[in-house]
């Protein structure tokens, strides 16, 4: 539920679509080699599937790819989705579960107990090890520094402000050591500048998606 685009229902089903269908297990398919995680589909092929829009799946698609959670790779015939970490969507291993449910309830519970621990330090070097990703081909945020100006300003802002400042990195050929510094010193001015109104209204006709 903390995940950046649940509150969107396309992206949330679509997303679950291409976990559901991607390969547990390697195969050959028309000269290609389908790896673990991967699966072969096309626009039409999906839309007809969840039932979203083609329009909407390119959208949906992208962002996917913006934030991590997918790449793709087209041929002249078909689309290879790669669903990035897709063992993380998977679940534990059957010696695990079985452990779980043993008859003995205090077995049970320190099983349970050591689960917990081992999530929490899992949790934890989460945290510590929190790398940036690519939320445009030349802005790199940390995940929670995404979630903190989206908290802030709102979704459609801080897409706003990504793109600005893509943009001018690439047109300046302009580097900063952080972008999130960049988006608080100065980009986040030109929204509010640019975008919204004297009375903090949003300028929605000018956001351009």
């Amino acid at each position: 539920m903390d995940w950046e685009w649940y509150n969107d229902p396309n992206m949330v089903h679509l997303f679950l679509h291409l976990i559901l269908s991607a390969n547990h297990k390697p195969v050959k398919w028309q000269g290609e080699t389908i790896e673990i995680g991967q699966l072969v589909t096309g626009l039409n092929a999906l839309s007809e599937k969840t039932g979203i829009s083609v329009q909407s799946l390119r959208t949906c698609l992208n962002r996917l790819k913006s934030t991590g959670e997918i790449t793709s790779r087209s041929t002249n015939k078909f689309t290879i989705i790669t669903v990035c970490k897709y063992e993380c969507y998977q679940s534990e291993n059957d010696d695990t579960n079985n452990q779980i449910n043993k008859p003995s309830n205090k077995r049970s519970t320190n099983n349970q107990q050591t689960i917990n621990n081992k999530q929490e330090d899992k949790n934890v070097r989460s945290k510590e090890e929190e790398v940036k990703k690519a939320y445009a081909p030349n802005v790199f945020l940390k995940p929670s520094e995404f979630e903190t100006f989206k908290k802030k300003y709102g979704l459609r802002a801080i897409e706003w402000m990504i793109e600005k400042l893509s943009a001018y990195k690439e047109a300046n050929g302009k580097t900063y050591k952080s972008d999130s510094a960049a988006i608080r010193s100065w980009v986040a001015d030109k929204w509010t500048k640019e975008m919204t109104t004297p009375t903090g209204t949003i300028k929605s006709k000018d956001l351009g998606f």
